[in-house]
């Protein structure tokens, strides 16, 4: 993905957004998870870096970035079962 595409996926995100009237923080990441656009709309502090996460996570698994939210919660769920007591 090059940086204009890259800025068209974040316009048409944001677009969407303010459509829908929700404030969000939007990350756009390339095939290797390296952020190349970034917009916060209002959204709450903090985010940021959840935002990112979750777009590199969706890279990660092939899956779209709703998807990436299931991906993770399946993750935490499932760490605590690989601890081994001692």
């Amino acid at each position: 993905m090059k940086y204009e595409d890259a800025l068209k996926a974040l316009k048409t995100a944001t677009e969407k957004a303010n459509e829908l009237n929700i404030a969000v923080t939007i990350a756009v990441v390339d095939a290797g998870g390296h952020l190349l656009a970034l917009g916060r709309l209002d959204s709450v502090y903090g985010v940021i870096d959840l935002a990112i996460k979750k777009a590199k996570t969706a890279v990660m698994f092939g899956v779209e970035s709703d998807m990436a939210t299931v991906c993770l919660i399946a993750i935490m769920e499932f760490l605590p079962l690989l601890a081994v007591p001692l």
